[in-house]
């Protein structure tokens, strides 16, 4: 198994151990450092499901949804298919 790229190896910690969060600020904390993380985002939504707080964690995913930079992973997804040439065209500006 390949070892986690270092950004996800750091949101990797912040999320285990004793640093792990606990209160909905914790999550809220994540999010707005790592805002295109959907890896933070769906362990907020975990968060809430766990509690059985179901329309809390509609409420995260919408706002994930709004947030995650969709051009970037468009981008990401291109060059992992192997269309090159489509690839630099979308991730341009």
């Amino acid at each position: 198994m390949r070892p986690a790229p270092p950004r996800r190896a750091a949101e990797l910690a912040r999320l285990s151990g004793s640093a792990a969060p606990s209160t909905p600020a914790d999550y809220e904390r994540l999010a707005l450092a790592s805002p295109s993380s959907s890896f933070v985002w769906i362990k907020y939504m975990a968060f809430h499901i766990s509690l059985g707080d179901i329309d809390a964690a509609r409420k995260v995913a919408q706002r994930a949804l709004e947030t995650i930079n969709y051009r970037w992973v468009d981008c990401v997804r291109c060059r992992l298919n192997g269309r090159w040439r489509a690839a630099e065209g979308c991730c341009r500006g």
